[in-house]
Order: C-alpha cells, then structure tokens, then sequence
C-alpha cells in the first residue's frame, strides 16, 4: 500500500522545531501534518502535528478548545493514550506534537471484517474495550498537581477515535471536544458534541451535568458494534439516528451471534443503559467487568495474534521513510519556502481508488455510491492518531453530524 502515502515535498517546510513532510487531514479546527522531529541527541523522529486552523486561531472558543485539548493530552500519561511531546506555538499558530502511531483506526479494522466474515473476533472486540475502557478510567480520575479532580469527559468515543497500531498496541485518541473543569468556555447550554450515534441519550436532553457516564455508553456501542459487526444506532438520516439512541429496542449481541457469551452481553447492555444512573458509575467498574468475563470464557489475546488479525485485514505496513530526502543536498533539515499549502496532501482521488481496488479485489468492497461513509477508509493505515476529521469537501454526510449543533434544532423535527 506504499501508493497511498503521499510523497514528501522536494524540501520540507519548517515549523519551528519540525519539518512538515505531507498534510494528513484538515477538520473544522485544525490541521494535521506527518512531521519530522530532529532530536538534541541527535538523529530524528516521525511524528504529528496537529495545528489549528489559521480560520480559527483568533477565535476564543476555538482556541480554548485547543488549548484544553493540548492540556489533557499533556496531563494524561497511559499506555493506551498517545504520547504529547509538546504544546506550543509558532508565530501564534497553536500546535500539538504527538507520537506517530502507525495502524489503522478500529473503524477501519470493522469495516474490512465487516465486508470479509462480518466482524472481528470475540477476543479483538473485548481487548480492545478493554484497552478503552482503561483510558477512560485514566482521564476520568485526572487530578491537578494540588489533587483536585480535572472532571475530563472525552465526550467522542468513537472506534474512529480508537487506533489498533501494527505492533498491537490500542490507543484512544483525540481529546478535541474533551471538556475539562478548567476550561474557560465550557460548552453553552443547548450545544450538543459528539457522533450522534455514539451519544449518550443525556447529551440529547440538554442536561447540563453531562459525566463520565456518557463516555461509558458511547463505549457500549462501539462495544456492540464490534461483536455484531454492524453499527448500532446509525440510521438513514440524523433525525433517524437521535431517534434511534433514544428509543430504539437494543438487542442483546448474544442474540444476533451466537459465540457472544451471554456474560458478556450483560456488561454491554449495562453500559448502554438509557437510564444513566442504572449504567456503570466509572470505567474502572466496566474495566472489571470486562476483565472477569475475559479470563472466565478464555477473551484474552496476545499482542502477536492481535497483530496477526491486524495485518490479516489490512496487510502489510508500510515502512515511513524519507529516502528521497536523506539522499538530497540539504538532507532532511533543509529549510524551505513553500506554504503548508504547497504540501502534498494524504488522500487524493487516486488513493481512493487504490483502497477500492484493493477491496474489489477481497471481493468485498461496494461501489462508492452503496458506502455513505467509505471516504474514511482511503486513510487506512496512516491517519486517525491526532483527532483527524475528513474535509468538509470529501464529506458525503452533513456536516452537522460532526460539529457543533444547537440542541433545539436537533429535535425540532422529531415526532416525539
């Protein structure tokens, strides 16, 4: 799959300490660039990083949110949550330096099986909410230097946000729409964040005091998703998906496939109980759970058969490196004039015909017009690990499903 990295640009752009090799993804509020990072040691270093969007850096609320983004990355120190080196900014563009984490997001790894056998194994589902549930147990029970609760809420877990690198390591990314205590701009009354589909039925209502519990049940459904192989709440329209979070008969997973023990299907239902008091209070409860049911039926799996199960669907990594650049006069510190603009970009049309043509050939892959959301597995293998969000453009389902939307208007058009 080497055609679907972008090549470097003939000089790398310099950004303060980095060098920009290619831009990944643009969202609503920022901008996301494969990086390289000269070490003081010597030698250098892959990297991400997320910058906001020269749209948004004089915004107030959007740099609060960066900010906060950048502050509990920074805070949070977990093996299944990336590594921020660095919060800065550079002639007053804020950015975040992240750990390049090489592997696809779970939402790919969901689609390929979905298309191959239907779903991933048993074990690949509970590990991996396993490794999420973990940390979310870390960000809820984040503390100030002084031991005071952050009260961080991720408030978008989501398998898009959940990377399942090569090496079989799980990571729980972007923190863009976390809400903390410390923010200045907390999220106004009415405002809903988030995947509709993965919201808790709260964050529908207008409740002010969303908690750790609204994480908990957009875990449950992607748990649910990845044990049945088919998502959960998604309907036609957002009117539909609403509709469905919060009236929908929620099947029990055992019953739609029959190797889910019902044990296990206790824990999911319990964390997608509509009524949030009758849900899991904290992570940790889930995590236990979800641990007791893995060791009583055998759910475990070794970092080598994970990694089997990840290159079985995906194939073969690429190897990242720069060999046009370590043989050019300047080699890989070499300065440049170009814009961020003038970086070749991850995604173009021909990689999107590359990754169907690679799921023709499995014999799975739908024509585009039968896939509503197959833009995201152009970025298969590479993206995903900094909170990328597709370009409005490329976009085939409205905006409004991931950004910003006034409560009032949401529901306006349901009949209830």
């Amino acid at each position: 799959m080497g055609g679907m990295i972008p090549p470097p640009a003939p000089t790398l752009q310099p950004f303060g300490r980095y060098r920009l090799v290619c831009k990944l993804a643009a969202g609503g509020m920022a901008e996301i660039f494969l990086a390289v990072d000269s070490l003081p040691v010597g030698g250098c270093r892959f990297v991400i990083v997320k910058r906001i969007h020269p749209a948004c850096a004089d915004d107030p609320d959007y740099v609060d949110h960066f900010l906060t983004e950048g502050a509990v990355a920074l805070r949070a120190s977990h093996p299944h949550l990336p590594v921020t080196y660095e919060l800065g900014d550079v002639d007053g563009a804020h950015y975040l330096a992240m750990e390049f984490i090489h592997g696809p997001t779970f939402l790919d790894l969901l689609r390929l099986a979905q298309r191959g056998r239907g779903a991933v194994s048993v074990r690949t589902a509970v590990t991996v909410g396993r490794a999420v549930a973990a940390a979310l147990d870390h960000l809820h029970t984040l503390r100030d230097v002084y031991g005071r609760p952050l009260g961080v809420i991720h408030r978008d877990v989501t398998p898009q946000n959940t990377l399942v690198a090569y090496d079989g390591t799980i990571k729980l990314i972007d923190f863009g729409i976390a809400r903390a205590s410390f923010q200045v701009h907390q999220t106004r009354s009415g405002v809903v964040k988030g995947k509709f589909s993965y919201m808790a039925p709260e964050q529908f209502h207008g409740v002010d005091d969303i908690d750790a519990r609204a994480d908990l049940f957009s875990l449950g459904v992607m748990l649910h998703e990845s044990l049945v192989g088919r998502p959960l709440f998604r309907g036609a329209s957002d009117r539909d998906t609403i509709d469905r979070v919060l009236h929908m008969p929620i099947p029990s997973p055992t019953a739609l496939r029959a190797d889910v023990p019902e044990a296990l299907s206790r824990v999911v239902l319990r964390a997608l109980a509509r009524d949030r008091d009758r849900r899991y209070a904290r992570a940790a409860d889930l995590l236990a759970d979800l641990e007791r049911v893995a060791d009583t039926y055998g759910l475990g799996i070794s970092l080598t058969e994970l990694r089997r199960e990840v290159r079985a669907l995906c194939g073969p990594p690429h190897e990242w490196t720069l060999p046009a650049l370590a043989d050019a006069p300047n080699g890989p510190d070499a300065t440049a004039s170009s814009s961020a603009s003038d970086l070749p970009a991850a995604a173009d049309a021909s990689t999107t015909a590359e990754v169907d043509e690679r799921l023709r050939a499995r014999g799975s892959a739908p024509a585009p017009s039968d896939d509503p959301e197959r833009l995201d597995d152009d970025l298969i293998y590479f993206l995903a690990q900094a909170g990328v969000t597709l370009p409005v453009h490329r976009r085939r389902r409205a905006r409004t499903t991931h950004a910003d939307v006034e409560f009032s208007r949401l529901l306006a058009t349901l009949d209830r």
